[in-house]
């Protein structure tokens, strides 16, 4: 008897066990189904809308000349140069000669650090060339001293277009030259006999190049010299240095 009491108290016990295991086990797997109910899935991680930089409007960036003559109350004011995405963007004056802008300003007072100038023997965005011209420091806040970063081809290819306001026209000129000149004047030539001379005239500019920009020449194109003083390293020991940053008119703007 006593052994068939020992069996029984043997299957109570086992059987409580197995209640108290498959009850636990319940409790366990309800509580993980709701921490993953109410628990924050993590998302994948969400691409980044690419805005493109917004395309400048040259027109509204560029005051209108007659706006700039009464501003400085100055009639030898003929243009404005522009070039995105850079410092530069100056009123270019004008005089009798190549002289009188080195050092006055645009209210005609005497100032050493000059004013931008066009040739005084061209018209602004007219003929087969224009050359603006304008003072270099390597100590001193002056327009054109930001010219010098067209040594980098990176630089040039994410600024390789510029642009001249006149009372009639916007022009857009892309750079196909950049050089540094030492002796040769021949760039300052204007006048051309035959379009023949001329495109070797140009084609010369080009080759002279210190970057190919792949940029193709033809008769019909009309240029635009942007010239300062050099100050690159390996011209120190020149008196006359003069950076050159060439390009074609490709565009007309009214």
């Amino acid at each position: 008897m006593k052994k068939e009491l020992d069996v029984i108290d043997k299957i109570l016990i086992s059987l409580v066990i197995t209640c108290f295991l498959t009850l636990f086990c319940l409790y366990f797997v309800n509580k993980t189904a709701d921490y993953d109910n109410n628990t924050v899935k993590p998302t994948s991680t969400p691409v980044p809308t690419v805005v493109p930089s917004p395309t400048p409007n040259i027109v509204e960036d560029m005051p209108e000349i007659d706006t700039l003559k009464k501003s400085y109350n100055n009639n030898n004011i003929v243009g404005f140069v522009y070039i995105p995405n850079t410092n530069i963007n100056e009123v270019v004056a004008q005089y009798k000669d190549n002289d009188y802008y080195l050092n006055h300003n645009l209210y005609n007072n005497k100032d050493y650090k000059g004013s931008i100038f066009l040739d005084y023997r061209m018209k602004i965005n007219e003929g087969r060339k224009n050359i603006i011209y304008g003072h270099n420091s390597s100590n001193l806040d002056v327009p054109f001293r930001e010219l010098e970063n067209y040594y980098d081809k990176a630089y040039l290819e994410k600024n390789k277009y510029i642009y001249v306001r006149s009372e009639e026209i916007i022009n857009k000129y892309e750079v196909f030259s950049i050089f540094v000149e030492t002796s040769d004047w021949t760039y300052t030539k204007v006048n051309f006999e035959t379009d023949e001379e001329w495109l070797n005239h140009i084609n010369m500019l080009k080759d002279k190049s210190w970057i190919d920009t792949g940029v193709e020449l033809t008769e019909s194109d009309r240029i635009l010299i942007l010239q300062t003083c050099s100050h690159h390293k390996d011209y120190t020991k020149y008196d006359n240095k003069y950076f050159l940053i060439i390009s074609k008119l490709v565009e007309s703007i009214s």
